[in-house]
C-alpha cells in the first residue's frame, strides 16, 4: 500500500513498505523521463544530429552533407511521444543546454505557452468543405485571413506557383491549426492534400485529409502512406521539440521533421517552408519557437538514405527554406541546374536588394519568397520579382 504525506517543506515523499522515496521537481521529473529517450533519438537520427560539423562554402550557406536511415526515423516511437507533464516544460533541462543551444551557438530567451494539441482536438477540430472553399476563393481575391498577415499569404501563394509538384500533385501538409494553408495549395493546383497535424482534425473537404503524428508513422512503417509530390511546411517545424503543444522533448526536431518530409517525397519533388528568423542572430524562445539566423553562417542540409536499395531523392526548396532556415533538407549539388543558377552574376545583385529591405518581422515571409523565386525562375538569368509580394527595393 502506498500512502502520500506532505512534508512541512512542501515536498511530497512516497512510503511504500519501508522505502521512502523523493518525488522530485518537475524539471528533474522532466530530464529524468527525457534523457533515456534523448539518447535513443540520437542513435537513430546519427550524423544527421551532429550539429558541430562544419560545412563546405556555398553561396548562401554552408552545405551539410548527411545520411539518414528513414526506417530507423519512423520506426523510433520517441520522436513522436508526447512530454506526458500536465503542463508544458517551463525550462529546458540543463543535461540537453548543448544540445538545444548546439554547445552555445544558439542563443536562448523565453516566452512561454502551454497548448497540448498531441494526441487531443486540433484548434479547429472540423474543417468543412464550405470553410475550405471559402478560403479558396478568398485567397483568390487575395482576402484569405490568417494569423500571419495578408502578406504573408500572398507570399506563399506566389512561391506555391513555382514550386514543383503542387499542381495535380499529392501534396503534404506539415501544421495547421486552421486550414487556411491547405486553401492557398488547392488553389495552385493540387490534387489532394494529407495535413499532418499534432491534434486530430475532421475534415469533409474531399482533397483534404488529416493525420496525426502516430498513424503518419505507423503508416509509413506498414507502407500505406505513399509519396507526396510536395511538402508545405509554414510556421510549424520551429515548434518542434519544443513541448509547447504536448511534443516531447527533442533538440532536433526540427531537422527530423524536415528529414521525414525527405523520405516520404518522391525524387525531384519539393519543400515549400516557411519559418520565422532574425537577422540579430538564431535563437530560441522557449518554448514557443525557435528564429533562425539569415547570416552566411547558416547551413543547408543535404540528406542522402544510407540503404543502398533506395534511390536517393532530391528535394528542391522552393520557397523560404533554401535562403533562411538552417535545417533545411535539400541536394543542391546534385541538381546542376540549381548549381548553375547559384552562380550567376545577378546574385549580387539579389543581395544588394534584400540588404536594403527594412529589417522588420513583418518582412519576414515576403522577403525570402523574393529571394527564392529568383533563385528557381533565373532560366534566363533575369531577375524575377515575387509577383504578388507587396515590397520593392
Amino acid at each position: 500500500m502506498t500512502q502520500t504525506v506532505e512534508s512541512t517543506t512542501g515536498v511530497h515523499t512516497y512510503i511504500q513498505r519501508s522505502n521512502v522515496i523523493v518525488n522530485p521537481d518537475p524539471d528533474l521529473q522532466l530530464a529524468h523521463a527525457t534523457l533515456k529517450p534523448i539518447h535513443l533519438i540520437r542513435n537513430d537520427c546519427g550524423e544527421l544530429c551532429n550539429t558541430s560539423r562544419k560545412g563546405e562554402p556555398g553561396p548562401y550557406f554552408d552545405h551539410v552533407t548527411a545520411n539518414i536511415n528513414c526506417e530507423a526515423l519512423f520506426r523510433n516511437e520517441y520522436i513522436d511521444s508526447g512530454h506526458g507533464l500536465a503542463h508544458a516544460p517551463k525550462e529546458i533541462p540543463k543535461e540537453l543546454m548543448d544540445e538545444y543551444t548546439m554547445n552555445g551557438r544558439v542563443g536562448l530567451k523565453k516566452w512561454y505557452f502551454d497548448e497540448q494539441y498531441l494526441g487531443k482536438k486540433a484548434f479547429t477540430p472540423v474543417w468543412t468543405e464550405e470553410m475550405i472553399e471559402k478560403n479558396i476563393k478568398e485567397a483568390k481575391t487575395h482576402k484569405l485571413f490568417s494569423p500571419y498577415g495578408l502578406a504573408e499569404i500572398n507570399a506563399l501563394r506566389d512561391g506555391l506557383k513555382h514550386a514543383p509538384g503542387i499542381q495535380d500533385g499529392r501534396v503534404l501538409v506539415i501544421g495547421s491549426e486552421r486550414p487556411w494553408a491547405e486553401a492557398c495549395v488547392l488553389e495552385t493546383g493540387a490534387r489532394e492534400i494529407l495535413t499532418l497535424e499534432y491534434g486530430k482534425i475532421i475534415s469533409t473537404h474531399p482533397k483534404v485529409k488529416t493525420i496525426v503524428p502516430l498513424d503518419f508513422r505507423m503508416r509509413y512503417l506498414n507502407n500505406t502512406l505513399g509519396e507526396f509530390d510536395a511538402v508545405v511546411a509554414f510556421s510549424s517545424v520551429e515548434h518542434s521539440g519544443l513541448g509547447r503543444y504536448g511534443d516531447a522533448l527533442n533538440p532536433w526536431g526540427d531537422i527530423i521533421a524536415i528529414a521525414r518530409a525527405w523520405c516520404v517525397t518522391k525524387p525531384k519533388g519539393s519543400l515549400t517552408l516557411g519559418v520565422e528568423y532574425k537577422y540579430e542572430g538564431e535563437y530560441i524562445a522557449f518554448n514557443a519557437h525557435r528564429y533562425y539566423e539569415t547570416s552566411s553562417q547558416d547551413q543547408d542540409l543535404e540528406l542522402s538514405d544510407t540503404k543502398p536499395q533506395e534511390i536517393d531523392q532530391d528535394l528542391e526548396l522552393s520557397e523560404t527554406a533554401q535562403c533562411k532556415n538552417k535545417v533545411t533538407t535539400n541536394a543542391l549539388q546534385k541538381n546542376q541546374d540549381l548549381i548553375e543558377m547559384q552562380t550567376v552574376p545577378e546574385v549580387n545583385q539579389v543581395e544588394e536588394y534584400l540588404s536594403k529591405l527594412p529589417r522588420s518581422r513583418s518582412l519576414t515571409l515576403k522577403l525570402i519568397v523574393s529571394y527564392v523565386n529568383y533563385v528557381y525562375d533565373l532560366r534566363g538569368q533575369k531577375f524575377i520579382d515575387c509577383e504578388l509580394c507587396p515590397i520593392s527595393p
